[in-house]
């Protein structure tokens, strides 16, 4: 007989719940925006949003939820506007912070409505700072200030002379 019961067996105690309150349970049915909320912190100076858990390699917020992958500012914008993006559509940022999933930040805009407002912050890559450039700053320089023939000056530089007629039109590299 074992100890401690009369008849020999072990006395049984009801089974704890080991879902702990606010824990990975309870969150299998939070709304979108308790998932954002609980994964993002407010920065006062910005007054951004900022997603603290997973990311994109681009740095945007992605998050699963109820079984689907989302990224977290289309999801933020969707919960507060009570309604899905529009196909087609991007969620663009007010504040250029990719993680940052404020909704008074994020606005609706075709790709073409993204790509304008980026270069209009002067956020696009040009020039050198492009990782497929060829040239840098001071050899487009010397090729506009050169006297030589475009030919010449291909052979030189390792291009056609294609390349060089449009940096001396300033087709390319137009930005010097």
């Amino acid at each position: 007989m074992a100890a401690g019961t009369p008849n020999g067996t072990r006395k049984r105690y009801p089974q704890k719940s080991r879902a702990k309150p606010g824990g990975y349970f309870d969150r299998l049915t939070w709304t979108a925006r308790q998932i954002l909320d609980d994964g993002s912190l407010a920065d006062k100076r910005t007054g951004c949003r900022i997603w603290q858990r997973g990311t994109t390699a681009a740095g945007y917020g992605r998050v699963t939820w109820r079984g689907s992958e989302y990224y977290c500012h289309r999801l933020s914008w969707a919960d507060a506007n009570g309604q899905d993006v529009p196909a087609g559509m991007s969620v663009c940022h007010r504040c250029d912070t990719p993680r940052c999933i404020e909704p008074s930040h994020l606005f609706i805009g075709t790709p073409a409505d993204n790509t304008a407002d980026m270069c209009a912050k002067g956020r696009q890559a040009r020039g050198s700072a492009l990782g497929s450039a060829k040239f840098t700053a001071a050899e487009i320089i010397e090729i506009r200030e050169a006297r030589e023939k475009h030919i010449r000056l291909a052979e030189k530089y390792g291009t056609t002379k294609n390349y060089i007629w449009h940096i001396k039109a300033g087709r390319r590299w137009g930005h010097l």
